[in-house]
């Protein structure tokens, strides 16, 4: 008798795919992602509409001076075309006597003097500058002076209001030091000490005054210089001696 055939297991239905489940939930994934890209998307759009609308501020100049890193960019400029040079100041100070005068010797003080000032009265000048020429067959021992000689010789002439030895004037150059401006012009920063001697008792008083600042307007000689220095050679306060470097680092030759 043939034995009886096994009738072949039918297999159960898989179950779903992991991989297909995968698949379903990486979609919902990229969907949701692009659903919030395109919404940032949107409001950033908006963002730089409304930034767009709204009109730049324009900077005053003194901000744009002070990110420019230039303090004197937006300051007014003197030009002397006479001898040929010109420096920038600030807007708020006044130029008294802007004629780049020549003179030869001591004048009265509104005549010898060119004076940036808080105001046009002459006795509220904060700083000055002197031109001063010595033609060699009228000044021959100054023609032969060294430009170092010439200044030191010139500011004692200054410093003593009364003469050199009068109740004020200058008893000794403490320091004398090369410079360069900004612009290239070569010049000397003196200091000096100087004398104050008390009508009354006699007593004398010994004190620090500049800086002063000198330049040579000579191409072949050092006849003829320019000084620049504050009233009566005292020292200005700190804020004062800032604003002086500033507009001494701006001088320069137009030749």
């Amino acid at each position: 008798m043939d034995n009886p055939v096994s009738p072949t297991p039918i297999a159960p239905k898989p179950p779903i795919s992991l991989n297909l489940a995968f698949l379903i939930i990486t979609l919902i994934s990229l969907l949701l992602s692009t659903f919030f890209i395109y919404q940032n998307w949107r409001l950033n759009q908006r963002l730089e509409a409304l930034i767009r609308s709204q009109p730049t501020p324009t900077p005053l100049p003194a901000e744009v001076s002070t990110k420019e890193g230039d303090p004197t960019a937006n300051w007014k400029t003197y030009t002397n075309n006479k001898y040929q040079f010109s420096f920038k100041y600030p807007n708020n100070l006044k130029l008294l006597d802007p004629v780049g005068y020549e003179h030869t010797g001591y004048k009265n003080s509104t005549d010898y003097q060119n004076s940036l000032s808080k105001t046009t009265a002459v006795t509220d000048r904060l700083f000055e500058f002197n031109i001063d020429s010595f033609p060699k067959d009228t000044y021959p021992d100054k023609a032969k002076l060294t430009f170092d000689e010439l200044i030191e010789d010139e500011v004692k002439v200054y410093c003593g209001g009364d003469g050199i030895t009068g109740s004020f004037h200058c008893d000794k150059l403490l320091t004398s030091e090369s410079f360069v401006t900004d612009n290239g012009a070569q010049g000397k920063k003196l200091i000096y000490a100087t004398i104050t001697t008390n009508s009354k008792n006699k007593s004398t008083t010994q004190q620090q005054t500049g800086s002063l600042y000198a330049f040579n307007l000579s191409d072949a000689t050092t006849s003829r210089i320019i000084l620049f220095h504050t009233p009566n050679f005292f020292a200005p306060n700190s804020e004062d001696q800032k604003v002086f470097e500033q507009i001494i680092s701006t001088f320069k030759f137009t030749k």
